[in-house]
């Protein structure tokens, strides 16, 4: 700070002056003795230096005022008067000047930096409301936030958003600070809205601020006295489309709402404005994407469902071809076993008793020829047969027909296969395991004929719940994908194989290369869907146990006592008469199907029953396993048209003792069941 010194007279001139005040004061040194003080001084300075004056007796004073330059400029001064001694000048002072503009500069950019720091401030909550309406917050948020944040900004103790309601229809508070959230929701009636300062801030569209609300006349201040704010300001919450309500806020002390508090509030209100309308906007496309969403949801569901049903009548396509296909296959192998290797077996049996019979070696050479003949017609039809349809493929079910498979690649092929199967992997839907059944047979035909290899693995395993994978994997020469899709392919090839398997609501992975070997995967469902499948129930026919099984189990005391289980009449006449005919055996009962037999030999008890492996109603298998559950101490012994170690197998884990070709029962049969019954005594 600068400071000069003058010393004054009593009637106020100057006696002498310091260089410091003469620069100060821009008036050559010399010429300021003379001249009053107080003629640099404005009136408020001159009073206030007489009264400075007046108090120099009692003691020492100071006084700030404002001085002119001799150039014009007023500057802020500090008066700090002393009394002189009296041998110095009676009743003269010495009075110090000092120029305080560095210090009111210095407080002028206090306050500057202050209201920067303020407005810095005010903006960066303006931005952070903002973000917030930018990340999609819900428009409720955003409004309470605002509120709380004006508070807090203007230093007021109210603060709130109050909302224009649609049409007009009334004023709601949507959001206020803490003090005022008690009021959230209360609605004002559309009639004299104008009379609040909401109304009236909406009716002249631009911020009104109120230093006194207890004398405002405008409107009707009395619903904000009571809530106890004395000075408030309100600005509109619009954009060019229109209004939405109004932000408000109130001091309960009185003040003076500044151009830079209505600044911040105006900034606010622009950031509600487009959160308003964007959540309007956002409602109405939400509507309009509701509506076409339905509509769009209606076709896809009509679309679906027509997708759907035909699906499921390819399905059902699918199973009925694989049906029809299997059904011919089985009705040419049911020609085969029921007509002519039966009337092969029972001419081989009458056959068998004729040379037992014969002394005479020609008509015993001739004989015995035509039993060769016989036997290889039985052999070819029989082949013929398994060929057609497996009929382990149906008795014993997929793992079963598989490892038949697999020997039979062996011994024809010469590939030997290595089959693998978790539990519970049997399908079923027969028309499922019918379907991989042959799959399997055609990929394994294929490995032989292109794969140029002598091993294969075929693996069974569960693939989740309700479905199970075949895979088939071979390491031989492999082969193009996109070369083979691009050649025809018919019949029941990789490409048809797949579509077959859509159809069954399963699917196929391929994975091969040239030089890499071939893996194909089919996976499809346990069962197949009931609408899928034809409905299809066979009639339960009435037992008819054979008429004379009272008579012949009375006859047959002391003999081995023999039920004949098997559907075709020819072979059981055949094989009565061959038991009938042996001293120590008598044929007790007779069934046609294994539901007779399982009644028959709950109720007669034989010692020895012969089952046929393929008979109606519930097959030989199923038959055995009841039987030996109520008459275990009963002798099976199974008869079959295959000579398949896969069916006697099944037939042996089911109960049976022994497992016999038909065309060797005149042969075999007799010896078979007295071996069996010594055996057990």
């Amino acid at each position: 700070m600068h400071e000069g010194a003058a010393a004054l007279a009593a009637d106020g001139s100057i006696l002498y002056a310091n260089r410091s005040l003469s620069r100060m004061l821009g008036i050559p040194h010399e010429r300021l003795r003379g001249m009053t003080l107080a003629g640099f001084l404005g009136e408020p300075g001159r009073r206030q230096l007489e009264r400075l004056f007046g108090r120099l007796p009692r003691r020492g004073a100071l006084v700030k005022t404002e001085a002119r330059s001799a150039s014009g400029r007023w500057f802020p001064v500090q008066l700090s008067a002393s009394p002189l001694p009296p041998q110095a000048a009676e009743g003269g002072c010495v009075v110090i000047v000092t120029d305080l503009t560095p210090l009111k500069q210095r407080e002028e950019a206090a306050d500057a930096e202050r209201v920067a720091s303020e407005r810095a401030r005010r903006m960066e909550t303006v931005v952070v409301i903002g973000r917030r309406a930018l990340a999609g917050d819900r428009l409720q948020q955003i409004m309470e936030a605002a509120a709380e944040q004006v508070a807090q900004a203007l230093d007021a103790e109210l603060a709130w958003v109050i909302e224009l309601l649609p049409g007009g229809a009334g004023l709601r508070l949507r959001a206020g600070s803490a003090a005022v959230r008690e009021c959230a929701g209360r609605q004002s009636p559309a009639a004299g809205r104008s009379q609040s300062h909401a109304g009236f801030t909406m009716a002249v569209g631009q911020a009104v601020a109120v230093d006194d609300l207890s004398r405002e006349e405008r409107f009707d201040a009395s619903a904000l006295r009571s809530l106890g704010a004395a000075s408030g300001v309100c600005v509109p919450i619009a954009d060019q489309e229109g209004s939405f309500g109004v932000l408000a806020a109130y001091s309960r002390s009185l003040r003076r709402f500044t151009r830079d508090d209505v600044f911040f509030l105006e900034s606010v209100a622009n950031v509600l404005a487009a959160a308003i309308r964007r959540d309007r906007s956002e409602a109405a496309l939400r509507v309009s994407e509701a509506c076409f969403r339905e509509t769009l949801e209606q076709k896809v569901a009509e679309r679906t469902a027509v997708a759907e049903i035909r699906a499921a009548q390819l399905r059902e396509l699918a199973a009925q071809l694989t049906r029809a296909e299997q059904r011919e296959r089985r009705r040419l192998a049911q020609t085969l076993h029921d007509h002519l290797q039966q009337l092969l077996v029972a001419l081989r049996l009458k056959l068998g008793r004729a040379l037992a019979r014969l002394d005479l070696e020609s008509p015993r050479a001739a004989l015995e020829q035509s039993d060769d003949l016989l036997e290889q017609a039985l052999q070819a039809s029989r082949e013929l047969t398994v060929d057609l349809s497996p009929p382990v493929l149906y008795e014993a079910g997929l793992v079963s027909a598989l490892e038949w498979l697999a020997r039979q690649m062996q011994d024809k092929h010469g590939l030997e296969v290595s089959l693998t199967a978790e539990r519970d992997v049997e399908p079923v839907s027969e028309e499922v395991r019918i379907f991989l059944f042959h799959s399997v047979r055609e990929l394994l035909f294929n490995a032989v004929k292109h794969a140029g290899v002598s091993r294969a693995q075929v693996a069974l395993r569960r693939a989740g719940e309700d479905r199970l994978e075949v895979s088939v994997a071979d390491e031989g020469k492999g082969f193009d994908l996109e070369e083979a899709a691009r050649r025809p392919s018919s019949g029941f090839g990789l490409f048809s194989l797949r579509e077959r398997l859509e159809f069954l609501g399963g699917r196929l992975s391929l994975d091969t290369a040239p030089g890499r070997g071939t893996r194909v995967a089919l996976e499809a469902p346990l069962h197949l869907p009931q609408e899928a499948l034809r409905a299809a129930s066979e009639a339960l026919q009435t037992i008819a146990p054979y008429a004379g099984a009272a008579e012949a189990a009375e006859t047959a005391a002391g003999k081995i006592r023999v039920l004949l289980a098997d559907d075709h009449t020819i072979l059981r006449q055949g094989l009565r008469a061959l038991l009938n005919n042996e001293p120590d055996m008598q044929a007790v009962a007779e069934a046609t199907n294994g539901e007779e037999a399982v009644v028959l030999a709950s109720r007669l008890r034989p010692d020895v029953i012969v089952m046929d492996v393929s008979m109606p109603r519930i097959n030989g298998i199923e038959a055995t396993r009841r039987i030996k559950i109520d008459v275990p101490q009963a002798i099976v012994v199974a008869l079959s048209m295959y000579e398949s170690e896969d069916m006697a197998a099944a037939m042996r884990a089911a109960g049976a003792s022994a497992y016999l070709s038909k065309d060797k029962a005149s042969e075999a049969l007799t010896g078979v069941i007295r071996a069996e019954v010594l055996g057990r005594r």
